[in-house]
């Protein structure tokens, strides 16, 4: 991991979970109904901060504190995270910041194991997309992926699995990752993408397949996207009066 002085962007080796744009399955999804880039696979989103010449990185201390000093844009975007995460989770789980500025890149944000050690995270967000009720979607978003993700969730190092094999390491028995597949993933079979599948292609004909079971395209990718965002959907909308499969999964 860079120090928050040198200027560069985290380089993170493992998993890295980042929120594109999403296609909405319909206009009551806030902003969202406004995406309309296409998906993107979560291992562009540490090469596009890498790519980017004006990141900036800071260190997350105690209280969610950061070091260097951030700049008045980075410490909102910052301030917006943590009012979701809450000051003890941030500064818990995340060991450092990194903000790049890149318009052409379809990727929001994203969070990161450490390469120092994978039980810590990194977060990135791009300051060319990130604004308003947009950037705090994407912070749950990110934000789901900690609580789902994390060492009391996945153990890193498991010599066998047989719940959940993830990069991240092995969903735990009873994780909410695990009770999440069991109820709404396992029951297609063999037919849904794999766990960590990152393929466009894949996910949009499982999603065109199954439009009516998504709160968006980009939660068809797997079944961690597909938390995190139906976990962001629960957050910021008002829960649905129809008996739909997204229904039942934001009931």
């Amino acid at each position: 991991t860079c120090s928050a002085m040198s200027g560069e962007p985290t380089v993170v080796t493992s998993a890295t979970r980042h929120r594109p744009h999403a296609h909405a399955r319909s206009a009551g999804l806030f902003l969202v109904a406004a995406l309309v880039a296409p998906l993107v696979p979560w291992e562009l989103a540490q090469a596009q901060a890498v790519e980017a010449d004006d990141s900036r990185s800071y260190s997350v201390g105690d209280g969610a504190e950061l070091t260097p000093a951030p700049t008045a844009e980075d410490a909102a975007a910052w301030d917006t995270f943590v009012k979701i995460a809450t000051p003890e989770v941030a500064s818990e789980l995340l060991t450092s910041y990194t903000v790049f500025d890149d318009p052409e890149s379809d990727t929001h944000a994203s969070v990161g194991q450490s390469a120092d050690d994978p039980a810590f995270w990194t977060l990135e967000v791009n300051a060319a997309r990130e604004a308003g009720l947009e950037l705090e979607q994407t912070m749950v978003h990110e934000y789901a992926h900690l609580l789902s993700l994390n060492v009391d969730e996945v153990e890193l190092d498991a010599p066998s699995c047989t719940t959940l094999v993830l990069a991240e390491g092995c969903a735990l028995a009873g994780s909410m990752l695990v009770s999440f597949h069991e109820q709404f993933w396992a029951p297609y079979g063999s037919a849904a993408p794999d766990a960590d599948n990152a393929d466009v292609d894949v996910a949009e004909a499982f999603y065109s397949q199954h439009e009516e079971a998504f709160v968006d395209d980009y939660a068809a990718t797997n079944v961690v996207e597909d938390f995190a965002e139906t976990y962001m959907v629960f957050v910021v909308e008002d829960r649905p009066t129809s008996d739909s499969a997204v229904a039942e999964k934001l009931d």
